[in-house]
């Protein structure tokens, strides 16, 4: 019996450190309009329509929440359901972002680097809190709509 004790108290003291559990990662998505144009932001998953955020003027348009609850990373596109949007300016310009079924990447029409799919252009203002400002160039990048 003692030998057993012995035996349990040691796996108890080895597996101490042990878990199956893994850090809760939880983050905050916020879409900022940096300009004083209006800004509606149109969101789309799997080709169904989402729901419609807008503001005029600078303040913040939306935002969401993501973990890893799932098993799956945070992402901007799970935390807003997510896998296309479609901006528009002063309901005069529009931008569209969208991943492709066939590079599986995100892409935009017309191209920017600014892509608001892209987690790598959000702004990390701590751990839990990531930021995407929509800017001027935003706007001057964008199509005019039915030009």
């Amino acid at each position: 019996m003692k030998k057993i004790i012995l035996m349990l108290s040691v796996f108890a003291f080895l597996c101490q450190g042990c878990t199956d559990r893994f850090d809760r990662i939880n983050r905050k998505y916020v879409l900022y309009n940096g300009t004083e144009h209006e800004v509606k932001v149109d969101i789309y998953e799997r080709g169904k329509f989402r729901s419609t955020s807008s503001i005029k003027g600078k303040g913040v348009i939306d935002e969401a929440t993501s973990s890893n609850d799932a098993g799956k990373s945070p992402s901007v596109s799970q935390a807003f359901g997510m896998d296309s949007v479609v901006v528009t300016y002063n309901n005069k310009k529009r931008q569209i972002y969208y991943y492709s079924d066939s590079t599986y990447m995100s892409e935009t029409i017309p191209e920017t680097r600014h892509d608001l799919l892209a987690e790598s252009v959000y702004e990390v203002i701590n751990n839990e809190l990531y930021r995407f400002t929509f800017t001027e160039a935003d706007y001057e990048n964008a199509e005019e709509i039915g030009g």
